[in-house]
Parts: C-alpha cells; structure tokens; sequence
C-alpha cells in the first residue's frame, strides 16, 4: 500500500483453511467458503496447514543471505529474482526438505513449497530459483526488506520455524538446516528466538509425547473442498 493506493500483484488460486479444535460442520463450512471468492482447501487440522506455511520456507533464508545487501541498499533490489539466486535456492529446498519430513513424521504429506507456488500461481519451473527469477507475480515491486527487523525474521522464525523444530523434535526428526537459520537469525537480532519464540511449552505440547501428539494431531474430520 503506498499514497492511499494497494496494489495487487496476484491472487492465489485457493486458499488453505483449517479450524481448532474439530473441523467445521458442512453448513458451517458452506458459510464460511461463501465469504471468498477462490476455492477454499480444508486441512485436516491446524498442524497441517501450519506446517504447510510457505513463508517459513522462503522469507527467513532468503533474508538472511542477503543480510549485507539489505543493509547496504535498504532493500533497494528484487528479493525473488535478485536475492533468490541457485546458491539460496538450494537452503530454501533444503528447509523445505527438512519441513516435510516433519509434516510426514506427523502424518501428512505435503506439497513441496515449489508445487504450491505452481499451483497457486501458474507455471512450470525445475527448481526454486528459476521460479523465483521468473514469477511476476513476485517480482512487480521490491518486496524487500528493508532492515532486519522485519517480519520475514521477527515474526517467520518465531512463530512458524520455531514451532517447526519443535515438533520436529517431538516425532524424533532432526533438522539442522531449520535450527541453523533460527540460530543466525538469534545473533542478527541479538534475540534467543529458541526461548521467546513459539517453542514446546508455547505450543503446550511440551509434556506430550510422541504417540500423544500424533493422537492430538489426528483429531480431525474428512477433508472438504469447496
């Protein structure tokens, strides 16, 4: 949004959906797919579509990486195409490497970051940094930060990464590539995102074990899309 003016540079082919604790009744869910224009994709629980988040995937390598430009420039260059060069392409698939063996630890199988962004979007691309230097969608402004204060950190480690490795933890899948990233980002921003951010005991699933959480997380009912 700039000068009183939002500028929409896509809109996503469905939208994932999810609610806590049980999923909706029919009649409520046809109320709620009334209230959007797309089609709307039911997850089976909230784990699924958190797990499933692909700005955790994207937003916090990319940054980081690109720590030295962004101070530099103010974020005065292309995040996608400029940023998201093979180099940072190959963390960003290997954070998502590791955010799927998670999700399948916990039982769901899930779309690669890269098939979301086709889906959503259009395309065909072999990895992510050709689909990062060719979507227009994300490359019509800057959409870059401009310090590293900025959500893509402050808000996408705490409370998606963070909560990824811990349940992670749980179901007994390392991910050194996630802790990594969370780790940086800690020493960049002088905050210990381990500790404040949404970690086991934040989540409440700190004295759960892993037969209990997967019980937790499979408290669902059938997928619906509309």
């Amino acid at each position: 949004m700039k000068d009183g003016k939002v500028l929409i540079t896509g809109i996503k082919s469905s939208l994932p959906i999810a609610a806590f604790p049980n999923s909706p009744a029919q009649t409520e869910v046809s109320l709620i797919a009334d209230t959007f224009p797309q089609p709307l994709i039911w997850c089976g629980n909230i784990f699924e579509i958190g797990m499933q988040s692909n700005n955790g995937v994207i937003h916090p390598v990319s940054t980081i990486l690109n720590t030295g430009w962004i101070e530099s420039t103010s974020g005065e260059f292309l995040f996608y195409r400029d940023g998201m060069t093979p180099s940072v392409g190959r963390v960003i698939e290997e954070v998502d490497r590791e955010r799927l063996q998670i999700a399948e630890a916990l039982g769901f199988r899930l779309q690669t970051v890269l098939e979301e962004m086709a889906n959503f979007y259009g395309g065909s691309y072999g990895n992510f940094s050709e689909f990062a230097f060719q979507t227009k969608v994300h490359n019509a402004t800057k959409i870059t930060p401009a310090h590293m204060q900025d959500r893509y950190l402050s808000e996408d480690i705490p409370y998606i990464l963070v909560p990824w490795y811990a349940l992670g933890e749980k179901v007994g899948v390392d991910a050194p590539t996630i802790k990594a990233t969370v780790e940086i980002a800690s020493v960049i921003n002088g905050i210990n995102y381990f500790e404040q951010g949404r970690n086991s005991n934040r989540l409440g699933v700190d004295r759960m074990t892993k037969a209990e959480l997967l019980l937790f997380a499979s408290r669902t009912t059938t997928k619906v899309n509309l």
